[in-house]
């Protein structure tokens, strides 16, 4: 028993590695390459991938950021080996779990959902939802992620450009990435199970901008540009309706 949850921990930490490693790398190289400071791009060793730490040439660290991921892969790993949707199994939702921690931290860290994500997203989508729902709901559901986002994204559009030609300068509401993602997490949940992805996502999201508006407000620092990535909480909701479902009930 003892070794089993050793084993299931690194395991854990295994996939939070990898996690760490792509958020560090692919932003700046679009690809696989050897680990570097995302700061100072400076070389790193395979070991600083498993033991995160400063960088040895600017001092500087991303290890707070590192070290929860690691904590929240090893606990989830250790959940799921009991708790893992049956149709999905453990490795399959382990892999998931990666995908959707991928998308969540490099949105936050560099406001992108990225192209090479997002295609690698809808691969593994197909698959997932044409192994879950079947092909014609699964592309269904895709497409009506895609088309539901993509809307919102032309008011938003819309929006910035109308307020902006009166004098305002704002940011858009949602980018173009925001619509790839939704367009993955309707293959993942199919029709009609991408309704509920999207709407917990915007639900988790406005949530979150209300705690960032009332904290704004209380240190007296509002901005009316003021903005948050949206792609933490579309992946935040698929994973908990896809993985992490059981503990909801």
């Amino acid at each position: 028993m003892l070794i089993e949850l050793l084993a299931t921990g690194i395991f854990g930490w295994l996939l939070g590695s990898l996690v760490n490693y792509l958020a560090d790398v692919l932003p700046l190289f679009r690809r696989v390459h050897t680990p570097v400071c995302p700061r100072c791009q400076s070389t790193k060793g395979w070991w600083t991938v498993l033991i995160p730490g400063p960088c040895r040439v600017c001092g500087k660290s991303n290890a707070t950021r590192a070290w929860l991921i690691l904590l929240f892969f090893v606990i989830s790993s250790v959940w799921l080996r009991d708790n893992y949707p049956p149709r999905l199994g453990y490795y399959l939702s382990s892999l998931l779990l990666v995908y959707l921690s991928l998308v969540a931290v490099i949105d936050i860290e560099h406001r992108v959902i990225l192209h090479e994500v997002s295609i690698a997203g809808a691969l593994i989508g197909l698959v997932v939802g044409f192994w879950l729902h079947g092909a014609p709901l699964t592309l269904l559901g895709g497409a009506a992620g895609f088309g539901a986002m993509y809307l919102l994204f032309a008011l938003g559009a819309f929006y910035v450009r109308s307020r902006s030609h009166a004098g305002t300068q704002l940011e858009d509401a949602l980018g173009f990435g925001d619509v790839n993602l939704s367009g993955v997490i309707g293959l993942l949940l199919g029709w009609p199970g991408v309704i509920a992805g999207l709407f917990l996502g915007v639900i988790l999201g406005g949530a979150a901008s209300l705690v960032v508006l009332v904290a704004m407000l209380a240190r007296r620092r509002y901005r009316v540009d003021a903005s948050i990535p949206y792609g933490p909480f579309l992946a935040a909701s698929a994973a908990m309706l896809l993985i992490f479902r059981t503990a909801m009930l």
